[in-house]
């Protein structure tokens, strides 16, 4: 692979955050560039600065999120959610990351309490619907 189309893409990108720092785009993207010259904590570490600051800050901690899930870095990726929810108790993503890290878990009755809150709150529900009846399917 051919990684300096991802140095282009970096720098790039970064000359377009310091015209907009606060891009959503760019800054996943940066992300994305890091992971991909196989930078990777410096990608957790540029996440938790700009995750601070930026008023995108729910979804750069909820690519974290998802990061650790691909690492296998559940504990981790359950403290960026819980941290999420306690300002945002009916972000969608998050609860919806949250269950699927449960069910991942094995954890099956900590998912559907879940998902039954969600329902009730309307929270994707659509969603949480179809996902309580796949539970009740695996049982």
């Amino acid at each position: 692979m051919d990684i300096s189309k991802f140095e282009d893409a970096y720098e790039v990108g970064n000359k377009g955050l310091k015209i907009d720092p606060n891009h959503e785009s760019l800054l996943m993207n940066k992300l994305l560039n890091l992971i991909n010259l196989g930078k990777l904590e410096e990608g957790f570490n540029y996440l938790d600065e700009a995750s601070k600051t930026s008023p995108h800050w729910k979804t750069l901690l909820q690519a974290k999120a998802e990061l650790k899930i691909d690492y296998k870095e559940y504990e981790e990726a359950f403290e960026i959610y819980d941290e999420i929810l306690k300002y945002d108790k009916n972000d969608e993503t998050s609860n919806s990351g949250k269950y699927m890290l449960l069910i991942i878990l094995g954890r099956k009755d900590e998912a559907n309490k879940l998902v039954d809150k969600m329902i009730e709150k309307n929270i994707s529900r659509d969603w949480a619907l179809v996902s309580k009846s796949i539970t009740y399917l695996e049982k």
